[in-house]
């Protein structure tokens, strides 16, 4: 359990530095594209609309090749506004309390919208359409941060935040969508991320393939759905029922929460058998029937 404890911790550190890197660049006019250079969507869309492969779609391989091996750690370990909306997702809420936060923590059908979305936004880009720079969120983030909030910031504290264009049209509006954005997390865990995201559905496809996988042991589990309290990504990580591999963003809070060490994540891991997925739950049977213990479980970030 406390390695699995340490996870969390990394991730939080990872999240904490990526977050602090991406605010001094964006700061910085030179260098505020920074983070732009290696988003695959990006590169991708910028390839479809010249119908010409580039020298700069390299750098979206930094992100494209690791996500190949371990699936989405963008989302979960470096993404600025992936970071974001789970800051405010953590927010404590009475309303996300017990049986109801496990039940939002679940996979839901409308999560695949994202998918639909990307395919919408890459064939926009194909005929030439730049709708892709609206919706990313590494754009989207640099744009509302650099338009809307560091200004605003800037206005309210003159003396603390440095940005030499205090004032830009449309600002008000970037920065009360921005807001939004966030604020969904209050209502349902980053729903962002798990229904809206393109970049997070593009690199959700590619980590279908990733060698790093979770094991299950459910004849490990108490059936106390800790593993779901704190889920980010909405995939089902409890014992009993496929694993959404493409939903995942490896927040490793289910390693960290469950006290019987049941699940753990492995390069390669065993694939799961058919009774291991229906043994304790039946065909139909909703895995959310016993979930004693949940509202003792320590909050997780």
């Amino acid at each position: 359990v406390r390695s699995g404890l340490t996870l969390p911790r990394l991730r939080r550190l990872s999240q904490t530095l990526f977050l602090a890197l991406f605010v001094v660049l964006l700061s910085k006019t030179e260098l505020s594209g920074t983070f732009l250079k290696t988003d695959p969507l990006i590169a991708i869309a910028n390839a479809l609309a010249t119908h010409a492969l580039y020298r700069g779609l390299l750098w979206s391989l930094a992100i494209l090749i690791p996500t190949l091996l371990m699936g989405r750690f963008f989302c979960g370990w470096i993404c600025p506004l992936g970071t974001l909306n789970h800051m405010v997702g953590n927010m404590r809420l009475g309303k996300k309390a017990g049986r109801q936060r496990i039940d939002s923590n679940r996979y839901k059908q409308w999560q695949t919208f994202k998918y639909y979305l990307l395919f919408a936004l890459l064939l926009a880009a194909f005929f030439g359409s730049a709708l892709v720079g609206i919706l990313d969120p590494v754009a989207l983030t640099v744009r509302s941060l650099g338009l809307s909030i560091l200004p605003a910031g800037n206005y309210a504290l003159p003396a603390a935040v440095s940005f030499k264009q205090a004032h830009f049209r449309q600002g008000f509006l970037l920065g009360a969508i921005f807001i939004a954005i966030l604020a969904l997390n209050l209502r349902i865990t980053r729903l962002w991320c798990r229904a809206l995201c393109p970049l997070g559905a593009l690199l959700g496809l590619a980590s279908r393939w990733s060698i790093l996988g979770l094991e299950k042991r459910p004849a490990e589990c108490e059936d106390c759905s800790r593993c779901l309290l704190h889920c980010q990504g909405g995939d089902d990580p409890v014992p009993g029922v496929p694993w959404r591999k493409a939903e995942c963003v490896l927040c490793m809070n289910c390693v960290g929460d469950c006290p019987e060490g049941g699940i753990q994540f492995h390069f390669f891991p065993p694939a799961p058998s058919a009774s291991s997925v229906t043994a304790r739950f039946g065909a139909n049977e909703n895995p959310l029937a016993d979930a004693r213990g949940s509202d003792r479980s320590p909050d997780r970030e």
